[in-house]
């Protein structure tokens, strides 16, 4: 009789594992990173618009495509190496996330739905916008020195190292709000071993204007930067709409009902 219990323990161990395995493979990321050059240098002199574009992305584990129906369930931007060149303790960099406005006559158009290439007040290169932003003080360009396009801020980086000799690695994770709620940004100083958590408005519009998978991300540097590379990775998951597999407690209970179905049957049978 052990020998049969044992059996059927083994048997429903394996049907859990099944059927929450579904859950393990449904979890996909999508690593970006700019084609050009131009945010290895963030000038304080410049705002930058990086454009993300998931469409056909392929995550390397899974060998899955994005696909809209994907839920982004988190994101980190990640700056490597990074120091301030200016010897500016009190140093900025403004995050944003700008709506993206897709292609018009076969030419990609900036943010705001104004410029193509040598058009408007920019100059594009590769899949990153350039603008001239000659304003002194501490100012977000974006939301305050465009009035065209959509544009909502994240959260500012302060305090970045001022040394080359102590080039530091920061990560941004963005995380969505609960029932469509404002989000949290972290940022974490690897440097200074620090964590910083707090709840940011734009956050809602970052991952409500990813859905389709096209946004940009603004960088407007109130100081000089230079690092050794910007990335993005990007986390989805299978749509929510239904449940892939069974909750904790029904789980238990099928299990209680396969261990009393098993008593009852040998009950009977002897």
């Amino acid at each position: 009789m052990m020998k049969k219990l044992l059996t059927l323990l083994l048997l429903y161990g394996a049907l859990v594992f099944v059927l929450t395995g579904v859950c393990f493979g449904a979890d996909y990321v999508y690593n970006f990173t700019p084609w050009d050059n131009d945010l290895d240098d963030l000038d304080h002199s410049a705002a930058y618009s990086w454009e993300i574009n998931m469409t056909g992305a392929v995550d390397s584990t899974n060998a899955v495509s994005y696909k809209p129906d994907q839920v982004i369930t988190s994101m980190v931007l990640t700056f490597d190496d990074i120091y301030d060149n200016s010897n500016d303790y009190n140093n900025k960099i403004y995050l944003s996330v700008l709506v993206s406005a897709g292609e018009e006559g076969g030419k990609i158009k900036d943010w705001d739905g104004l410029g193509s290439y040598e058009e408007d007040r920019f100059i594009r290169n590769g899949d990153v916008d350039y603008y001239h932003d000659n304003r002194s003080g501490y100012v977000n360009y974006f939301t305050n020195d465009l009035n065209n396009g959509a544009v909502s801020q994240l959260n500012v980086i302060e305090n970045v190292v001022t040394q080359k000799t102590k080039r530091n690695d920061i990560d941004v994770t963005f995380t969505p709000g609960v029932n469509d709620t404002s989000g949290t940004v972290t940022i974490v100083d690897k440097a200074a071993s620090t964590t910083t958590t707090v709840s940011s408005s734009g956050v809602k519009d970052l991952f409500e204007w990813a859905r389709d998978g096209v946004f940009e991300l603004g960088f407007d540097p109130d100081c000089h930067f230079y690092n050794r590379g910007i990335s993005l990775m990007v986390y989805t998951s299978e749509s929510t709409g239904a449940s892939h597999a069974p909750e904790p407690e029904t789980l238990v209970l099928f299990g209680l009902g396969l261990l009393g179905a098993s008593a009852f049957g040998r009950k009977r049978f002897s």
